[in-house]
Order: structure tokens, then C-alpha cells, then sequence
């Protein structure tokens, strides 16, 4: 049998015209398939969205896509998707239901209105890989090979999207949602931090104006600089050179690995001798403060470019929550 090349292939194909349950049969232009819609179960606070003349208002859309064959197989992969889809969204795509004029034919009743804004709101699911088209058989088959009908495929993506309004699927959402905003969120606030210590407590700059950075840059170590002229007067520690913000944060560094080394490091041994010994404790000081002035820029730099190279995974990775 020939691939399914159009949406009136497609159309012709489901039969979704002998469907009693299905409505508002939509052709897709830009790809072979078709939307219809479903009214949600019977009780439910979305089936009691109506307008004054008693017409359910809100219903389920349902999209079915089959793609064109992209071999010789003549397999072509099912998009089924489904979402919540006011009447009036056919005619006026981007009002609201409360936005809706009293006098307008899909305006809902106040009642309506309130059981609205108030309903729990069923979330979008899609399914990509569960179906495939065999134009060779003519017969739509699941992942495990069993033969399947359209109506079969229209019913399984109607209930799992109605299955979204179950508590265990809404804990499990907001699960979900809980742990990629603390991902972005740590990601984002983490690379912000280190951002403005190294320009604020250390002598670092971004070789690129901060504005016209893409939040998504991913920085590299040629990326920074530090400013060319040093301060000769009031910028030294014990002859070593650095500038004045380097020399501050530096001394703030030192002065508290200090105070830890004599809280918590073990009496006696080298420590003991550095401190007995006036050369050994300028020495120490001195080449700790070196080293404070070397890995505090690298390592600020090297967890910028680390989480710079996060970002982007961070804002747009997902969780699948089966409904």
C-alpha cells in the first residue's frame, strides 16, 4: 500500500468520521494527519464548562501526524498529542475564557467561568516512539509489533492525558519540576557567584562587553584578563607585587586559613616549628600568599567555564513523568 501522504490519506485511513466520540475534525496543512476533539469524562469539572445555551466548552484536542516514510521501509513514525482546548481557541487563538465578551457565543457562564479557574487543569502528553505506520502492510503497529487501529491510538494518548489529573501523576509532576528548578537555579546562581567574585574580589575582566554576552556563552580561559597597570605604592606583601583587590581578598584568604590551622590543625610537628621559627612563618606566609593570588582567579575561572558549559543542559533538560 502506498505511504500515507496527505492528511486526506490519513483522515481516510483512521475513519475517525465513524468515531461518535470524536469532533471538529481539523485537517493539518503542513503535514499528513489531523486534530479532532474529545469531550472529558461525564462529571468532571471541565465537561460542566459551558456556555448560556448549555454547550461544553472546554474538550480535549487530539493531534494524529504520521510522518512521511524516511526509507526504503516505508515505516513512518505516529505523533499523537493532546491538550486542553477551549472552543474558543479556533476562532480567537489567544483569548483567554475570562476575556471573552458576555455577549460572545462561547463566552462561558459565570458559574462556568469560576468551575474554571478553579478545575484542575490536565497537562499536555505526546507520544513520539509507542506507534509506527508499515506502508508495505498498510497496518499501524505499537513497540512490541501487535497491531493496533487509529481508534485504539486516539483513546490511548485521551487517557493518558487525562490520567494527569490524578494526585499521583500531579506529585510526580511537581516532583519533577521541584528538581529542574533547583538544577537551573544552581547552575545559573552558581556561575552568577563565582562571576562576581573573581571581578569583584580579584583582578579579573571579561575580554567581551557583559551585555552582549548570550546567557549561554561558553567561556574559555582566553575569555578573561586582568587590567594592565598595577599599583606600585601600598600593594605589596612582604615584597611580592599583586593589585589592590587581589591584595585584600588575599589577606582576607590568609587571615582566616590562619585562624583554621590554629583551630583545628594538630599541635606539634611542622606547624609548630613554622610558627617557633620567624623565617619558616614569612616564608609560609609569603608562599601561601602567592599561591592564594594564583588559585583563586584559576579556580574561579575554571568553575565559570565548567558551569557555562552547564547551562544550557540545565535549562532545558526534562524528567519523564508517565501519566
Amino acid at each position: 500500500m502506498p505511504a500515507l501522504a496527505t492528511s486526506e490519506d490519513v483522515i481516510a485511513r483512521a475513519k475517525v468520521g465513524e468515531l461518535a466520540e470524536y469532533s471538529d475534525l481539523i485537517k493539518i496543512t503542513d503535514v499528513p494527519g489531523f486534530a479532532v476533539r474529545r469531550a472529558y469524562p461525564a462529571g468532571s469539572d471541565l465537561s460542566l464548562v459551558v456556555n448560556r445555551q448549555g454547550e461544553q466548552l472546554v474538550k480535549a484536542i487530539i493531534q494524529f501526524i504520521v510522518d512521511l516514510p524516511t526509507g526504503r521501509s516505508g515505516v513512518s513514525r505516529v505523533l499523537l498529542r493532546s491538550w486542553v482546548f477551549p472552543k474558543s481557541k479556533q476562532r480567537r487563538l489567544f483569548v483567554g475564557l475570562a476575556e471573552l465578551p458576555p455577549d460572545d457565543p462561547d463566552a462561558p457562564t459565570p458559574d462556568s467561568l469560576q468551575r474554571w479557574r478553579q478545575a484542575r487543569k490536565p497537562t499536555e502528553v505526546e507520544f513520539v516512539e509507542n506507534f509506527i505506520y508499515d506502508a508495505a502492510d498498510g497496518r499501524f503497529l505499537d513497540t512490541d509489533g501487535r497491531e493496533v487501529t487509529p481508534a485504539f491510538m486516539l483513546n490511548y494518548v485521551y487517557e493518558a492525558h487525562c490520567r494527569t489529573l490524578r494526585n499521583r501523576f500531579v506529585w510526580k509532576w511537581s516532583a519533577a519540576s521541584f528538581v529542574r528548578w533547583v538544577a537551573r537555579r544552581s547552575v545559573w546562581s552558581s556561575q552568577d557567584v563565582c562571576m562576581w567574585l573573581l571581578l569583584r574580589c580579584y583582578d579579573g575582566q571579561v575580554t567581551q562587553q557583559r551585555e552582549s554576552v548570550s546567557p549561554f556563552h561558553r567561556f574559555r580561559y582566553a575569555d578573561f584578563t586582568t587590567t594592565a597597570a598595577v599599583e606600585k605604592k601600598g600593594d605589596t606583601f612582604f615584597g611580592f607585587q599583586s593589585s589592590r583587590k587581589n591584595l585584600i581578598t588575599n589577606l582576607v584568604v590568609l587571615a582566616v586559613g590562619c585562624v583554621l590551622v590554629y583551630r583545628y590543625a594538630p599541635r606539634g610537628g611542622l606547624i609548630s616549628a613554622i610558627y617557633k621559627n620567624e623565617a619558616l612563618t614569612i616564608g609560609t606566609l609569603t608562599l601561601a600568599f602567592f599561591a592564594a593570588d594564583l588559585l583563586g582567579p584559576f579556580l574561579l575561572k575554571t568553575a565559570i567555564i565548567a558551569l557555562s558549559r552547564l547551562r544550557e543542559t540545565a535549562s532545558f533538560f526534562t524528567i519523564k513523568v508517565n501519566p
